[in-house]
């Protein structure tokens, strides 16, 4: 039987689970729990049996801590088959250090959590609560305190990082949105070019061949020269009387 050294420790009230296993080789049956110091209250008492290698809990519970007349709890185990009888002992001091050593623990992760997150500087008041009621001895108050601190600075923090992810999501939205403006314009370009190729048939696409100017040749009609005849000197004489 054994009791872990930290629980729920407060002004007004203690609880401190309690662990019941059967680490022998025979099974336990009929196993009855109590304690002799008043106060205290037990949330069961009763177990019918433990099977090899079984384990059970309960709590311990102490209504008013500074009633208490002791600081020292022992709580009994008597098993009826086989008989025996076994018994754990709860140390109030040694339960209120380790409380305090849990408390501070958080409060210090707390302060380091504000240090590298500026937008929980304004849940400070609340750690200086902690810290005060610690020094109070006021436990659970000091735990509730620094944990509500905890979990406001996670909140603030996930606020603080959504606008930074729409933000990214709103810079693919448009870079998709330029693909597909891109996309659309090519396709419109080669609908068409496609749609003028069909309409102009299939030889519209073809290169016409290179082929050389065709030089035209002019006809010209050369007309003979007439051949001057010699005239004698008895054809001349004549000419000449009868141009008289």
């Amino acid at each position: 039987m054994t009791a872990p050294p930290l629980g729920t420790y407060s002004n007004e009230q203690i609880i401190t689970p309690i662990f019941l296993k059967n680490s022998g080789d025979v099974v336990l049956r009929e196993i009855s729990l109590s304690t002799d110091v008043k106060g205290i209250e037990l949330s069961k008492t009763y177990f019918d049996e433990l099977r090899l290698g079984q384990e059970e809990q309960l709590d311990l519970i102490i209504s008013d801590p500074s009633k208490l007349e002791t600081k020292e709890i022992t709580v009994w185990a008597d098993v009826k088959n086989p008989s025996f009888r076994d018994n754990v002992k709860i140390y109030l001091d040694a339960l209120a250090r380790n409380v305090t050593l849990g408390v501070r623990e958080r409060i210090v992760f707390a302060y380091d959590l504000f240090k590298e997150n500026p937008e929980c500087l304004e849940l400070q008041e609340l750690l200086d609560q902690a810290q005060i009621s610690l020094d109070k001895s006021e436990y659970e108050k000091a735990r509730s305190l620094v944990e509500s601190a905890i979990n406001g600075c996670r909140d603030l923090m996930s606020a603080a990082v959504k606008p930074t992810f729409l933000s990214r999501l709103a810079g693919v939205r448009k870079e998709i949105f330029l693909a597909v403006v891109v996309i659309a314009i090519t396709l419109s370009a080669a609908m068409y070019f496609i749609g003028k190729y069909s309409r102009r048939g299939p030889s519209a696409g073809k290169v016409a061949k290179y082929q050389p100017e065709k030089k035209r040749i002019s006809l010209h009609l050369f007309k003979r020269k007439k051949t001057v005849r010699k005239i004698s000197p008895k054809e001349e004489k004549i000419r000449e009387l009868w141009k008289r």
